[in-house]
């Protein structure tokens, strides 16, 4: 194996991805700029003015968990196409005990990463029991304000009425 071509690495970072244990690095732009306008957006647009607010803050944790747990296995042991590769198929419980939040708020934090194109989830049957995927984007291309652009250059504008609790939306929609 030839010795790459890099720049000079901070701290550990060098380790950490030649590690063959699959680590990955994250894009900095999400951490600075869209998460914070998202929090900003739901304390600031959707929840102003009211005395209870979200801990909207979980939605950092929640996607970080989502992508420590996708399948990054292209093929099958048996080397058909994995129609898992880049899906997080963690289960409801397990992200209920891992971050500690309930159902609901699991729904509505993927709501959000999913309106703002952070996500895009599918719903997949095995037998009569149903799995949420997720599809967590890397997210290579977001503006300066915090967006994130799409494949086809399109800035994303998320829905902000799907901020609300999921007893809210639910209310709204029976009404």
């Amino acid at each position: 194996m030839t010795e790459r071509n890099r720049n000079p690495l901070p701290n550990d970072k060098v380790s950490l991805l030649d590690d063959p244990r699959g680590f990955e690095v994250y894009n900095r732009d999400l951490v600075r700029k869209v998460f914070p306008r998202i929090i900003n957006e739901t304390l600031d647009i959707v929840y102003a003015g009211r005395q209870r607010k979200p801990e909207i803050r979980d939605i950092v944790a929640f996607y970080f968990t989502l992508q420590s747990y996708i399948d990054g296995n292209h093929l099958r042991s048996d080397g058909t196409l994995n129609d898992r590769f880049g899906a997080c198929f963690i289960s409801y419980e397990t992200l209920m005990s891992t971050l500690r939040i309930d159902r609901s708020r699991i729904k509505l934090l993927a709501d959000i990463l999913e309106t703002n194109g952070i996500i895009r989830t599918a719903t997949r049957y095995e037998g009569t029991r149903r799995f949420k995927w997720y599809f967590p984007s890397y997210c290579p291309r977001i503006t300066d304000d915090g967006y994130i652009v799409d494949e086809e250059g399109t800035v994303i504008e998320p829905d902000l009425s799907i901020y609300g609790s999921v007893t809210r939306r639910n209310a709204r929609h029976s009404a």
